[in-house]
Protein backbone atom coordinates (compact mmCIF):
# COMPACT_ATOMS: atom_id res chain seq x y z
CA UNK A 1 0.00 0.00 0.00
CA UNK A 2 1.20 3.43 -1.21
CA UNK A 3 0.55 6.68 1.01
CA UNK A 4 0.59 10.15 -0.88
CA UNK A 5 1.25 13.09 0.73
CA UNK A 6 1.93 16.90 0.28
CA UNK A 7 4.99 18.35 2.77
CA UNK A 8 7.47 21.19 2.75
CA UNK A 9 10.49 17.82 3.71
CA UNK A 10 13.16 19.66 1.22
CA UNK A 11 12.38 23.14 1.44
CA UNK A 12 11.04 25.34 3.86
CA UNK A 13 8.07 26.65 2.51
CA UNK A 14 7.14 25.00 -1.04
CA UNK A 15 4.92 22.00 -0.70
CA UNK A 16 5.69 19.09 -2.66
CA UNK A 17 4.27 15.82 -3.05
CA UNK A 18 5.72 12.29 -1.83
CA UNK A 19 4.58 8.66 -1.44
CA UNK A 20 5.72 6.41 0.40
CA UNK A 21 5.25 2.28 0.62
CA UNK A 22 3.85 1.24 4.19
CA UNK A 23 2.97 -2.13 3.22
CA UNK A 24 6.09 -3.59 4.78
CA UNK A 25 6.49 -3.63 8.29
CA UNK A 26 8.82 -0.55 8.66
CA UNK A 27 7.93 1.85 6.14
CA UNK A 28 10.05 2.55 3.11
CA UNK A 29 12.04 5.68 1.67
CA UNK A 30 9.50 8.40 0.55
CA UNK A 31 10.24 9.65 -2.46
CA UNK A 32 8.84 12.80 -4.39
CA UNK A 33 6.20 12.79 -7.21
CA UNK A 34 5.85 16.11 -8.07
CA UNK A 35 8.77 17.07 -10.56
CA UNK A 36 11.69 19.13 -10.12
CA UNK A 37 11.80 22.00 -10.13
CA UNK A 38 9.45 23.03 -8.56
CA UNK A 39 8.73 27.11 -8.86
CA UNK A 40 5.41 26.87 -6.41
CA UNK A 41 3.61 24.50 -4.47
CA UNK A 42 1.83 21.67 -5.04
CA UNK A 43 -2.06 22.97 -4.14
CA UNK A 44 -3.40 21.74 -0.68
CA UNK A 45 -5.76 18.91 -0.93
CA UNK A 46 -5.63 19.16 -4.97
CA UNK A 47 -3.93 15.84 -5.48
CA UNK A 48 -5.48 12.51 -6.26
CA UNK A 49 -4.67 8.51 -7.02
CA UNK A 50 -6.23 7.36 -10.13
CA UNK A 51 -8.59 4.79 -9.48
CA UNK A 52 -6.48 1.81 -10.44
CA UNK A 53 -3.59 3.48 -7.99
CA UNK A 54 -1.02 3.53 -10.92
CA UNK A 55 -0.96 7.21 -11.48
CA UNK A 56 -1.54 10.22 -9.11
CA UNK A 57 -3.12 13.75 -10.81
CA UNK A 58 -2.27 17.19 -8.35
CA UNK A 59 -2.17 20.72 -9.26
CA UNK A 60 0.36 22.91 -8.71
CA UNK A 61 2.42 26.03 -9.52
CA UNK A 62 5.21 23.90 -11.04
CA UNK A 63 6.74 25.95 -13.75
CA UNK A 64 5.69 29.32 -12.69
CA UNK A 65 4.70 30.35 -9.37
CA UNK A 66 0.78 31.52 -8.79
CA UNK A 67 0.46 29.72 -11.99
CA UNK A 68 -1.62 26.60 -11.27
CA UNK A 69 -1.13 24.20 -13.55
CA UNK A 70 -2.64 20.17 -14.09
CA UNK A 71 0.09 17.36 -14.10
CA UNK A 72 -0.07 13.17 -14.08
CA UNK A 73 2.65 11.23 -12.94
CA UNK A 74 3.00 7.23 -13.04
CA UNK A 75 3.57 6.11 -10.08
CA UNK A 76 3.13 2.22 -10.28
CA UNK A 77 6.99 1.34 -10.80
CA UNK A 78 9.88 1.55 -7.83
CA UNK A 79 10.53 5.29 -8.50
CA UNK A 80 7.86 7.66 -9.82
CA UNK A 81 7.87 8.98 -13.44
CA UNK A 82 8.45 12.23 -14.64
CA UNK A 83 5.42 14.47 -14.29
CA UNK A 84 3.03 15.39 -17.55
CA UNK A 85 1.58 18.65 -17.60
CA UNK A 86 -1.98 17.51 -18.59
CA UNK A 87 -4.16 20.84 -19.62
CA UNK A 88 -3.16 22.43 -22.86
CA UNK A 89 -1.90 25.78 -23.02
CA UNK A 90 -3.31 28.28 -20.76
CA UNK A 91 -4.45 32.40 -21.82
CA UNK A 92 -2.44 34.79 -19.73
CA UNK A 93 -2.37 34.92 -16.24
CA UNK A 94 -5.11 32.11 -16.25
CA UNK A 95 -5.20 29.10 -13.88
CA UNK A 96 -6.91 25.77 -13.61
CA UNK A 97 -9.91 25.54 -11.16
CA UNK A 98 -9.44 24.73 -7.74
CA UNK A 99 -11.24 21.09 -7.35
CA UNK A 100 -11.15 21.50 -10.91
CA UNK A 101 -10.47 17.37 -12.57
CA UNK A 102 -11.23 14.26 -11.62
CA UNK A 103 -10.52 10.62 -13.19
CA UNK A 104 -12.87 8.80 -14.95
CA UNK A 105 -14.44 6.42 -12.47
CA UNK A 106 -13.03 3.41 -14.28
CA UNK A 107 -9.51 5.15 -14.53
CA UNK A 108 -9.53 5.09 -18.69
Amino acid sequence: MKVLYRADQETNEVFELFIVDVSVASPGTPQKVSGEPMAGDVRDGEFTFSPDGQSVLYLAGQNVVFIQELYLVDVSGATPGTPLKVNGDLVSGGNVALGGFHFSPDGS
